[in-house]
């Protein structure tokens, strides 16, 4: 009765919108486990067609009692080695004589078959008590959300290829300090000076700005943020970058400054490459979403780096 009530609210009273807000916060912890579109963690589903594939009750069971119906593949295996270690994960692969699972932080760990000791099936990875921390709208908001996802509309799959996962640069005394000590291009120049955190795109690949943190490195000095990207560059050559307005926004391939405009051909070596932007949050009040797309009779070969 309690389910019915609550896929009946959903039904009447829930907003997609306001639900995406709260699958994105920090504490709810849905994207640490979550991907959409490849972006997010790993431990569980990926969300992008949930709501054209599961049904209004499920998704409601799945939070309020995540151990009741665990989606085929999903079932978490408990290893207990000879040395008298415990390890419970999604079993990802079998190969070369070892076992490998994904842990509930996120880690892929590899266990030699010669040491284990006894192996089970154990329970969904999803904790209990995850929906403690929400208001019942809270709830009822954040299954509309998911409900929608994948169906005609707002929260349909897109083809475009929208840089999804970035790293951002948090406002921690020692990365101001950095910033004090030289320009902001010293981000790109050692970038591994400075801590970065993770942050994602909404589901129509805008990354809004207020989920960018603020950087102030003098008092009275105008706030801006750093977010980056990288590019998996298997073959070289040229990409088109497509945004929506350049306003307030610097950028740099690597190292060196890029011409910010509504559409640049980057000419991209093999390898690993970064984008960073810097956001002068003073100039720019929207979110911006950066697209990649093709060159036609370029040969390069390009994969947005997703992920955690």
């Amino acid at each position: 009765a309690e389910i019915k009530a609550y896929v009946d609210e959903v039904l009447t009273k829930g907003d997609a919108a306001r639900g995406e807000l709260v699958y994105r916060r920090k504490e709810a912890t849905c994207l640490a486990c979550h991907a959409i579109a490849g972006a997010g963690g790993q431990v569980g589903p990926d969300m992008t067609s949930i709501g054209a594939s599961a049904q209004v009750d499920y998704l409601v069971e799945s939070i309020l009692i995540p151990n009741k119906a665990v989606k085929e593949g999903y079932h978490a295996l408990k290893i207990g080695t000879k040395d008298e270690k415990v390890v419970v994960g999604i079993k990802t692969r079998e190969a070369d004589g070892k076992i490998y699972l994904r842990t509930s932080e996120d880690k892929e760990i590899a266990i030699a078959e010669k040491d284990i000791e006894d192996r089970s099936q154990s329970r969904s990875m999803m904790p209990d008590g995850l929906a403690d921390q929400l208001t019942r709208q809270e709830l009822v908001d954040l299954v509309r959300f998911m409900s929608e996802m994948g169906k005609q509309g707002p929260y349909a799959p897109n083809k475009a290829r929208f840089i999804r996962r970035w790293q951002v640069l948090e406002p921690s005394k020692d990365n101001v300090f950095q910033l004090q000590r030289a320009s902001a291009a010293k981000t790109v120049e050692n970038p591994e000076a400075f801590v970065w955190t993770s942050a994602y795109s909404k589901v129509s690949g805008e990354f809004p700005l207020d989920t960018l943190p603020k950087l102030v490195v003098w008092t009275g000095s105008e706030p801006f943020g750093i977010v980056r990207a990288q590019l998996d560059v298997t073959t070289g050559g040229k990409v088109k970058l497509k945004l929506e307005g350049a306003m307030g926004l610097s950028l740099w391939l690597g190292t060196t400054p890029v011409e910010v405009k509504n559409e640049t051909v980057l000419d991209l070596k093999t390898g690993l490459q970064t984008l960073t932007f810097s956001v002068n949050l003073t100039n720019r009040k929207d979110g911006f979403r950066v697209e990649l797309e093709d060159v036609a009779g370029s040969p390069a070969r390009v994969n947005i780096v997703n992920g955690k």
